[in-house]
């Protein structure tokens, strides 16, 4: 934790998780790799033992927030950005990332519902991912990704930092 922008920093906690490979061949279970998740109940200076979510991810980035309602409160709900899916045999391309989705959550992560299927391109060796979302107002939602390849690009591939943003209506 910072009180000083960022200067300098004290630990106040660590986040006690299960490292497991989700590389090819090598998931943590036989079927697939699902995220984790640890919660903190006093702003962050101790956590729960981290745990398995219902959430599919390929060993990769996913960010996720708190939804934050118009009178500048916290909401319930929580908002995540990841790719959804768990291995490379649950998509059509080989070594890619894809199906970016940002899902939200109203029981604090139990169950997930999708918003928006962010971006689906299914190539060989593409990688959309690394998303960090960014809610903008109290009605919409900023998503900004990159988009590579793992090698082998053709020449006129469009790669770089993407961005996408969506209306999140309130219920």
């Amino acid at each position: 934790r910072s009180c000083d922008q960022g200067h300098t920093w004290t630990e106040v906690s660590c986040l006690l998780y299960l490292s497991r490979s989700c590389d090819q061949g090598h998931t943590w279970t036989e079927v697939s790799c699902l995220l984790y998740l640890s919660r903190s109940c006093d702003q962050g200076h101790a956590w729960t033992e981290a745990e398995v979510s219902s959430v599919k991810n390929p060993d990769t980035k996913a960010h996720m927030l708190r939804w934050q309602m118009g009178d500048g409160r916290m909401g319930d709900g929580l908002l995540l950005a990841y790719n959804d899916h768990s291995s490379y045999k649950d998509v059509k391309c080989r070594k890619c990332r894809t199906k970016l989705t940002v899902s939200t959550s109203g029981d604090d992560g139990v169950t997930w519902k999708r918003l928006a299927l962010v971006e689906n391109a299914q190539q060989d060796l593409l990688r959309t991912h690394y998303p960090t979302i960014l809610q903008v107002g109290c009605d919409r939602l900023v998503v900004i990704f990159s988009q590579a390849y793992a090698c082998c690009a053709p020449k006129d591939a469009e790669l770089g930092i993407r961005m996408a943003t969506f209306k999140l209506a309130q219920e």
